[in-house]
């Protein structure tokens, strides 16, 4: 794990450890990810509605995009509990989508293409440790990183 030698004694919104991964996030040229961070991270910190990030979560996204650094700059979004979400479009008309959770785990699901969409659907979901998603999800992150 990349991000574990980060400080870890908040495991809520912590706005040195999101610094922290938005810094080690730059170094890497993954650039476009800590500025979208770095946006969810201001907006949690202006609007008291807003949850902060989590940062066990902030780790297991960083650590999959550091890990993974041919995977395209993916859609990061945060869930009512402040939960990073990664998704991607898959070509010609497929999605993936992840949820990083706080345990570490991530809860994922990919299709090929839309229900409605003449051919081969191909589908995969569940929530497994990053490695074993990765091994889940391979036909799609395949196509990803060949676009």
């Amino acid at each position: 794990m990349v991000t574990q030698d980060l400080d870890q004694s908040n495991p809520g919104a912590d706005a040195a450890v999101v610094d922290q991964v938005v810094n080690l996030l730059r170094q890497s040229e993954r650039s476009a990810v800590a500025d979208r961070i770095d946006f969810l991270q201001r907006l949690s910190e202006e609007d008291p509605e807003e949850p902060g990030l989590n940062c066990d979560s902030l780790r297991s996204l960083a650590d999959l995009m550091l890990a993974r650094p041919q995977l395209p700059q993916p859609g990061i979004s945060t869930s009512p509990g402040g939960v990073l979400l990664a998704q991607w479009r898959i070509p010609p008309h497929g999605l993936m989508t992840f949820e990083f959770l706080p345990d570490g785990r991530i809860q994922f699901a990919a299709i090929s293409a839309p229900a409605n969409h003449p051919g081969d659907r191909e589908t995969v979901y569940g929530t497994l440790p990053p490695d074993e998603t990765l091994a889940a999800v391979g036909l799609f992150t395949t196509k990803l990183e060949r676009s």
